[in-house]
């Protein structure tokens, strides 16, 4: 997740800090710091070092929700203040580009260590086309603006149609079907929180023209060193993103090679008796046993389960579409059979 680039706030023509608003970058700091809290949770799952169900829990969910809402929302305010003097296409054009290359950079980085999560419709290609859209909405009335946010949030729930469940319209939203990979943040329903922003961005506009407490908001420029330390985060927002993921995989594989994991990401060597976990099942298996043991099963039981289920998706050659949701009708049988004769198995005499 990634706020806009650096330089969306100042006024189209000139770079001075002066025309930025520091209470903006204070709160882009912010979602920053949290981003990063929770891709290291992400990540600390994934090598299998910490236990957090990140997708079935409702408070980790929820905290997703909130941290990408935060980030879209600035999106759309950070449309507002760029373009207050007027739209300098030129400008626009070369900050899509740069956030669009970025996006492709991340593209490439999960095909290439993360196939079965690949990112390919993540924040930043959702910012790209947000950011072109969102350039309609600038000028229209906030009352406008807030009733198209709304009929975007809703879209999902009255279009989810089979039509749409094409791979090249996965981007749109509108599946009949969940879809779960890394970073997917269509563009329905989320267009609407940028939408929000850009409602929220004139409205605040016009309260700081007209003075009073707006205006000192606006003014407001942070003395405390910690306060304009995640200033400097907000302002500096796309490097922070491209950077702090590759850096917590260089401190996590330096953890699990420390502990003995080696290169596997802590998975237990194979024995030559005992079938390979299928490459990159820790996310699955810590998130299965989380599950697992809610039921109220044992411990013990629920680590051969949901091994048992792994290495058999492997040797059916199910894995990967299990793990991208791509399987057919006969594979979602399959995938039912092994659930049930893997269960059966742990609790046999």
């Amino acid at each position: 997740m990634i706020p806009p680039l650096r330089t969306i706030f100042g006024r189209p023509g000139t770079g001075r800090a002066s025309t930025r608003m520091p209470v903006v970058d204070l709160a882009r700091g912010v979602a920053i710091i949290l981003m990063i809290g929770y891709h290291a949770c992400w990540d600390l799952t994934y090598f299998g070092l910490v236990r957090l169900d990140l997708l079935g829990d409702t408070l980790w969910l929820m905290a997703r929700t909130a941290i990408l809402c935060l980030f879209l929302g600035l999106v759309g305010v950070s449309l507002v203040l760029a373009t207050r003097d007027g739209i300098v296409w030129s400008k626009v054009a070369s900050r899509l580009a740069v956030v669009g290359g970025c996006a492709a950079a991340v593209t490439l980085a999960s095909w290439q260590f993360t196939p079965e999560g690949l990112i390919f419709f993540g924040v930043l290609h959702h910012v790209v086309v947000a950011s072109l859209l969102g350039l309609a909405f600038v000028r229209l009335p906030p009352v406008a603006t807030v009733l198209a946010a709304g009929l975007c949030l809703a879209a999902p729930a009255w279009l989810a149609l089979p039509v749409f469940d094409q791979a090249w319209l996965a981007w749109l939203g509108l599946m009949s079907q969940d879809l779960r990979t890394n970073d997917y943040v269509p563009l329905l329903p989320w267009f609407g929180v940028v939408l929000a922003g850009i409602a929220f961005g004139r409205v605040a506009l016009a309260a700081v023209a007209a003075g009073g407490r707006a205006a000192t908001v606006a003014a407001w420029r942070p003395a405390a060193g910690p306060v304009r330390w995640i200033g400097w985060a907000g302002r500096h927002s796309l490097a922070i993103y491209m950077l702090h993921q590759p850096m917590l995989w260089a401190a996590m594989l330096l953890v699990v090679t420390l502990a003995g994991g080696g290169a596997t990401g802590g998975r237990e060597p194979a024995r030559p008796d005992t079938p390979f976990l299928p490459d990159r099942a820790e996310g699955f298996l810590t998130s299965c046993q989380v599950g697992c043991e809610k039921s109220g099963a044992a411990l013990t039981l629920c680590a051969g389960y949901c091994r048992c289920v792994a290495v058999d998706l492997q040797r059916r050659e199910l894995w990967r579409g299990f793990r991208n949701h791509t399987l057919s009708e006969a594979g979602t049988s399959q995938v039912e059979a092994i659930v049930k004769a893997c269960a059966a198995r742990q609790t046999s005499p």
